[in-house]
């Protein structure tokens, strides 16, 4: 089956690969035996620069070798090659021109139980011819909150609408590090510095605000409806209490039935109505003038 790896530099093509190695990504490395012993299926590999050979019992092939004959001619059945800056190895190659005879042949990798994994920086700088014999087809793009892996299940193309897709199978990918202890990447790291889309800054900020705005808003609408207005009452109460308490026994029921049942004129008071001698309600203020 051929594989392929593809993204811009700097995504991390390389250090997926070396840690499909270590990690027996999807069993390729690695098979088991009747005896339930894990073997390793022997290692091939183009131009990956700094690769550990002797720990990950690799041997290195050269653009020319794989050029000069088909893979069945070059390794043993069973073998895995891995080829990074593939479009050195298969170029792309003019319609009318014929299919090199290395290429054609990959048609039948399965029959020899080869497994080809291709990297490279994007799938139009390879073979058509192998672009339509690809099986699985991992690709690396950098977000604003990082890298992602897409997955598909054969060569896409064109990567900006196929990554787009509702639903497509994709996950956050970030390089394992051991995977580094067996290569060189480059004799220079520069640090790809991200920036942010200004809306992710607004939404920090919005985190932040929201809370504080229902704090003092809720805070002065508690006071303004429900503070004020329960302390008023509340004194309404305590005077009005206070008043009853002040009358004799013997007249604070009658005068509270009676301003109950009778409101008051406008103008009028509860005072007006009070006896000034108790039980003798015609010495209240009320009937003054009547005199």
């Amino acid at each position: 089956m051929i594989y392929l790896i593809t993204g811009t530099p700097g995504t991390g093509k390389t250090a997926f690969a070396v840690s499909s190695i270590i990690n027996n990504r999807e069993g390729l490395f690695k098979y088991e035996t009747e005896d339930g012993d894990m073997v390793d299926r022997p290692l091939y590999f183009c131009h990956i620069d700094g690769l550990n050979e002797k720990a990950l019992k690799a041997h290195r092939l050269t653009e020319e070798q794989i050029q000069s004959a088909p893979l069945n001619e070059l390794v043993p059945e069973g073998s895995v090659v891995i080829v990074d800056e593939a479009d050195y190895a298969y170029p792309t190659r003019a319609a009318a021109k014929e299919v090199p005879p290395y290429i054609k042949t990959l048609k039948e990798l399965r029959h020899h139980g080869f497994t080809l994994i291709l990297m490279v920086q994007h799938p139009t700088m390879l073979d058509s011819y192998l672009r339509n014999l690809v099986g699985k087809h991992w690709h690396l793009e950098r977000k604003q909150v990082g890298t992602k892996l897409y997955e598909f299940y054969r060569c896409e193309t064109n990567l900006s609408a196929a990554c787009a897709v509702k639903g497509v199978v994709s996950d956050f990918y970030k390089p394992d590090k051991k995977a580094f202890r067996y290569y060189k990447s480059a004799s220079v790291h520069i640090k790809f510095k991200k920036k942010l889309h200004p809306i992710f800054y607004g939404l920090g900020l919005l985190l932040v605000c929201t809370p504080l705005f229902v704090y003092y808003t809720g805070g002065r609408f508690v006071k303004r409806y429900y503070g004020g207005e329960g302390q008023a009452e509340s004194v309404a109460v305590v005077e009005a209490s206070a008043a009853v308490a002040d009358m004799p026994p013997q007249s604070a029921y009658p005068a509270t039935v009676a301003a109950a049942s009778n409101p008051l004129p406008p103008g009028s008071k509860v005072e007006d109505y009070r006896p000034r001698i108790a039980n003798l309600q015609e010495t209240a203020p009320i009937y003054d003038n009547l005199r």
